[in-house]
């Protein structure tokens, strides 16, 4: 689990591109606001993790493949890609836009 956070970290500073600033890194996080501030993603122990649009709180993407709970959330500093770290060991790179799995990495 710990590892899975750990890698997390990583493909966090990955996207980041050295552009994002702290607050869009939280690999820890099981919440993460895109870089626009327009929408929030967050994790949970339903194995799934949801972006939510904050101006009227509605889901407007369910991610869904992890196998344990959703632990961590990072986002990209272009807000077009999502990470995820589970429970199980694996980080997950999404389309933050159509919600399609771009990649696995396993830890």
């Amino acid at each position: 689990m710990r590892r899975a956070v750990l890698l997390l970290a990583g493909v966090a500073a990955l996207l980041a591109g050295g552009g994002c600033s702290s607050a869009r890194v939280a690999p820890s996080a099981g919440l993460g606001a895109a870089p626009d501030d327009r929408v929030l993603a967050s994790g949970a122990a339903d194995k799934m993790a949801r972006v939510i649009d904050l101006a009227t709180g509605r889901i407007v993407r369910s991610l869904e493949g992890h196998a344990h709970h959703v632990l961590g959330i990072s986002w990209s500093a272009d807000g077009r890609t999502l990470a995820t770290a589970g429970a199980d060991g694996v980080v997950k790179i999404w389309n933050a836009t159509t919600g399609d799995r771009r990649k696995n990495i396993e830890g």
